[in-house]
């Protein structure tokens, strides 16, 4: 998001707070309310702040204990930096990372250690390699975002604001729970965005 609210008419982005809930939520019950958690994310941007903190306190509010972990958001950083987490740490049975790459990186962690079939792991985002470790059991769940809705959402806004109507300045879209129960209801990012690019090109002249 961008921090200064004069430099746009409106925005549009995920209910980041909606789908942390959404993830520490499942990810307690999955601990059975209990134990200890890595929660890995940046402390320099709202985005991830506002999913990691979020995260982080529903955990906390359930008696578990959390090690923040600062993170780097790419997966090779994820895999040394919950590497060390977990020999510090290696009694931990959940981890939340702030996006589908670095919890990519958790699994190869968990995985070199010997930990995959021990511990839990949610992430927002929703990239095919999510939706594959979902299947495949190595991701317990995930926080999706809807890019389809984003855009349409976008589009509705520029049409107002173009016309000269009432628009909201601040729009947030809804964040759905993704599990290896309801994963094949829902298609990756890669999908959504080919086909909102198809049906925006044959409605909008691009200057």
């Amino acid at each position: 998001s961008c921090s200064d609210s004069n430099l746009f008419n409106a925005e549009v982005m995920n209910d980041n707070e909606a789908a942390a809930k959404l993830c520490g939520e499942e990810l307690a019950k999955a601990m059975n309310y209990q134990g200890k958690a890595i929660v890995y994310y940046e402390t320099f941007t709202d985005q991830s702040i506002t999913k990691g903190r979020t995260v982080q306190e529903i955990l906390e509010g359930y008696g578990i204990e959390v090690v923040h972990v600062d993170a780097d958001g790419n997966a090779d950083a994820a895999l040394t930096n919950i590497e060390a987490a977990l020999q510090a740490h290696p009694d931990v049975t959940g981890i939340h990372t702030m996006n589908g790459t670095t919890a990519q990186g958790a699994i190869a962690a968990l995985e070199s250690a010997g930990m995959i079939d021990k511990v839990f792991v949610t992430c927002i985002d929703g990239s095919a390699a999510d939706f594959e470790n979902l299947r495949n059991g190595k991701l317990y769940c995930l926080g999706t975002q809807q890019p389809a809705a984003m855009g349409k959402y976008a589009i509705e806004a520029i049409y107002d604001i173009l016309d000269g109507n009432e628009y909201e300045k601040f729009i947030k879209v809804p964040a759905y729970l993704v599990n290896k129960d309801n994963v094949d209801e829902f298609e990756p990012f890669w999908f959504y965005c080919i086909a909102e690019v198809c049906v925006i090109s044959e409605k909008a002249t691009i200057m």
